[in-house]
């Protein structure tokens, strides 16, 4: 699986290595930096991770578990499916607390 990182950060990173073990200056890294705004930038999406959150509705005639997702708040009915239908968010968290 191919792994995505930002420009900028491993630009910075690069520069720092290059200046602390060779002293190598700014004017000199111009060149690297024309290399690596050559490479193309994927098109990515960043993953989102969340939960279901039930809600015991109790309208009816007898109660009923709606889910509505943690990130987008799509309500989901009763299904408890991986990811959310809405936004896309995978469905991996638990618990109470923040996603």
């Amino acid at each position: 699986m191919s792994e995505y990182i930002e420009r900028e950060a491993a630009r910075q990173c690069i520069h720092k290595w290059l200046a602390d073990i060779f002293g190598i200056d700014e004017p000199e890294l111009t060149v690297l930096d024309k290399r690596l705004n050559a490479i193309p930038a994927a098109d990515v999406v960043p993953v989102m991770h969340g939960r279901w959150i039930d809600y015991q509705y109790k309208g009816g005639r007898r109660p009923t578990v709606i889910r509505y997702c943690s990130i987008c708040g799509h309500n989901n009915n009763n299904r408890k499916t991986n990811f959310c239908p809405n936004c896309g968010a995978i469905m991996d968290k638990d618990g109470d607390g923040d996603v």
